[in-house]
């Protein structure tokens, strides 16, 4: 009996990678959400991929996608006075309770309160925008 061999690659965006404009060896550009390294990662995978592709019966490529208006994007949330939090800015249960961060449409708070008290009840990271 021979072996399926599947290979599953998680989530690989560009954003995450630098791009590559040099200019006397200077990177000139990254991605937006650039993690150090993930370009290399992107190199030892194809290299992979070329060394054992003929072994592999399929490959599987995830996708993490999010609406406009999602919980973890600026735009859904407000402060007293109306502003977005900035990118990075933790929201915890307690800052949903006290309204310092309330969502922006009103129909979605209730459901909001119970999506960051979840995270926080199972012991999950914390909400980042």
């Amino acid at each position: 009996m021979s072996k399926r061999i599947e290979l599953l690659i998680v989530d690989p965006q560009n954003d995450f990678c630098t791009e590559r404009v040099e200019s006397n060896g200077q990177v000139l550009h990254q991605g937006a959400l650039y993690v150090g390294g993930a370009e290399n990662d992107m190199i030892r995978l194809a290299k992979m991929i070329d060394r054992i592709g003929s072994k592999l019966y399929d490959i599987h490529v995830t996708l993490d996608s999010h609406r406009l208006v999602d919980i973890s994007h600026p735009i859904f949330w407000e402060d007293g006075n109306g502003k977005s939090p900035d990118p990075f800015t933790i929201i915890s249960y307690v800052d949903v309770k006290n309204a310092t961060w309330k969502a922006r449409n009103p129909g979605y708070q209730a459901r909001a309160a119970n999506y960051v008290k979840t995270l926080e009840d199972n012991a999950r990271y914390p909400l980042c925008i």
